[in-house]
């Protein structure tokens, strides 16, 4: 191979990772941004576990929950969004 190739080959390769980089790094921007939006059009179903000890008449019961917390953005026109908030306990 010649060493022109070889510089090609590589100028190529150091394009390629550039351009790579710079899409993830837009991609990571835009995440970001409807993330810091409170009516961003993601949707996220967060879990939240709670356990508690010393319940009962001896002092020696258990409870553990899990809440199921699903965010559902629903969007009527351009200027209105409802957003759903339901929590389910399961037990």
């Amino acid at each position: 191979m010649t060493t022109l190739a070889k510089q090609l080959i590589t100028a190529l390769v150091v394009l390629t990772g550039c351009a790579g980089a710079a899409k993830a790094q837009s991609d990571a921007d835009g995440l970001a941004r409807q993330l810091a939006k409170p009516v961003a059009s993601l949707i996220s179903v967060p879990f939240q576990y709670n356990i508690d000890f010393g319940l009962g008449p001896n002092n020696n019961g258990v409870n553990q929950t899990l809440n199921i917390q699903p965010v559902i953005p629903i969007r009527i026109n351009d200027s209105w969004n409802v957003i759903s908030r339901t929590i389910v306990p399961v037990r």
